[in-house]
Formats: C-alpha cells, structure tokens, sequence
C-alpha cells in the first residue's frame, strides 16, 4: 500500500508534460495559452494519480482540441486522442481546460491542439538514463 502510495505522489508531481500547444498564433498569446494550460496541471496530474489507483501502468498522450473565443474563453473542448484510455481521467481533462480563460481577447476564435503527456514519476526518471 506504501508503495503505491508513493508512486501515486510521484505521478501526480511529475505526470503530466505540456508537449506545446499548437495554434498559429503570435508568441504572446502562444504564451499565455500555454500558461493557462500549465496552470492546470497539479489539478491533472492529480486525476491522473487517483487514475493510477485503478491502474499502476496507465500512461501515454492525449491531444486536446479546444476553441478560445474571441473573449478568451476555452470552449468546445474535445479529447480527438487518447492513448491513455481512461475514461475518468479524459472527462477531467476536458472539464479543467473548459474552466480556462486567456486574459486578453482576441480579433477572431482560434483552434488549438495541445499533446498532454502522461507518466509517472519512475517512468521520466528511468526514459533520461
């Protein structure tokens, strides 16, 4: 019991790597996409750690698919990739990034994509060896 509950506390501190959005915008509000998703991430990682409690070696990417709205808003937001496959944790992907704004607004609504990647703690240390 322990042990997974270390490793739980591994992944949930070290699980989730922001590959880098996708979006053709200009760098500053690339930047402050990237934030709002960054800002996220404790809150991920940590479904991502009680996902873990059902299932040790679940791990792999995700690309989300949102739009910001011309008010920054992040909206219809969609899972178009999952090689995690667990369920639970995608709905908490989807419902942590619908709760994200940009702080400034923009001329016209952007699609973005963005690759979450998902690992536990034992994992990125042995994958730098």
């Amino acid at each position: 019991m322990k042990k997974t509950m270390k490793r739980t506390m591994l992944a949930t501190m070290t699980a989730l790597v922001l590959a880098g959005c996708s979006s053709g915008l200009d760098r500053a509000v690339q930047a402050d996409i990237d934030k709002q998703i960054r800002s996220q991430q404790s809150k991920i990682a940590a479904c991502y750690g009680k996902a873990l409690g059902h299932d040790a070696k679940l791990a792999g990417q995700m690309m989300v698919s949102f739009r910001v709205s011309r008010s920054g808003d992040f909206e219809e937001v969609s899972v178009v990739q999952d090689h995690v496959s667990d369920a639970r944790l995608r709905q908490c992907v989807v419902r942590r990034t619908e709760k994200l704004a940009l702080a400034r607004k923009l001329d016209r609504p952007v699609l973005v994509t963005c690759p979450l990647v998902f690992q536990t703690g034992d994992r990125l240390r042995s994958t730098s060896r």
